[in-house]
């Protein structure tokens, strides 16, 4: 279906859910395979797979239906660990895409958000899944770049406008002005060093900023854990030029450890350009 392949980065986790939000190109789907590598619960794409109908896969109905979809597989695989006798308030899931996608794809999309916010309240009130976003961020230019190699690649991908900058640059606006959780950048240019560095700093953001999510990732991926706040933290001395301590056992004070990753203030949208990006999307749609 036309664009569904260039929804954006968000990951979620439930019980605890973080679900990534992000253009194509950011490095989304491939932190999400490192994030299952290290031992995470990964929901991936395959609930895109749906029927058509004969209607456009962006009109308000089936991007209503996607997102029931959404919800419906996070609350069958926490039912999963449950009926195994486990605790999923101590499971961590990412989720390949974010729900709020299908604000900025449908070209009603100022009508979904509402439902989308009320739909992860009553998650967290009765199912007791709390769900955060992601935004992967990547300068335009760079993420021009990464797209274009990989149109080389797979030059399929034109049917989804990546082969159009002012398409991806609306896409990217939207994202960059939504209201998410947490924010982290991939604008890093070496791609041999981005994705483990992208994982070791997703990983102490999440720690340093959400301490009712650290116990869990903790537990699931000891391993990470350490080594991402040791990494982040060395790097972080390295850019203040203060010696870094190479110590095994993080510190227990991480919002001090980490300065740099605060989460920042929800951020004001800016309403007449949300609102140009639908009107621009919804005559796309026909």
């Amino acid at each position: 279906a036309e664009q569904k392949e260039q929804r954006a980065s968000s990951s979620e986790l439930a019980q605890r859910g973080f679900g990534a939000a992000a253009t194509a190109g950011c490095g989304k789907t491939e932190l999400s395979k490192r994030f299952e590598g290290a031992g995470f619960d990964v929901l991936d794409e395959a609930f895109l797979d749906m029927p058509s109908y004969g209607l456009h896969p962006q009109s308000l109905l089936m991007e209503t239906t996607w997102i029931c979809s959404w919800f419906e597989r996070l609350l069958k695989r926490a039912k999963k660990i449950t009926d195994a006798g486990k605790s999923h308030k101590e499971t961590v899931f990412i989720a390949d895409r974010s729900p709020y996608s299908a604000v900025f794809y449908c070209g009603h999309g100022d009508l979904l958000k509402p439902v989308i916010d009320q739909q992860m309240s009553e998650v967290q009130q009765h199912a007791g899944i709390h769900i955060f976003t992601v935004h992967v961020h990547v300068q335009n230019e760079v993420l021009w770049q990464r797209v274009q190699a990989r149109l080389e690649l797979e030059p399929d991908r034109a049917l989804y406008k990546e082969d159009q900058y002012e398409w991806m640059e609306q896409v990217a606006e939207f994202y960059n002005t939504f209201s998410w959780n947490l924010h982290v950048d991939n604008s890093e240019e070496d791609p041999t060093m981005t994705l483990e560095r992208l994982l070791h700093r997703t990983t102490a953001l999440i720690c340093s900023t959400l301490p009712q999510v650290e116990p869990a990732f903790k537990a699931m991926a000891p391993e990470l854990y350490v080594a991402s706040l040791t990494t982040e933290q060395k790097a972080l001395s390295d850019e203040e030029g203060v010696p870094s301590q190479q110590s095994a056992r993080p510190p227990k004070d991480l919002a001090a450890a980490f300065p740099a990753f605060v989460a920042p203030e929800s951020q004001s949208q800016s309403s007449q350009g949300l609102t140009e990006l639908r009107r621009a999307r919804a005559a796309s749609c026909g």
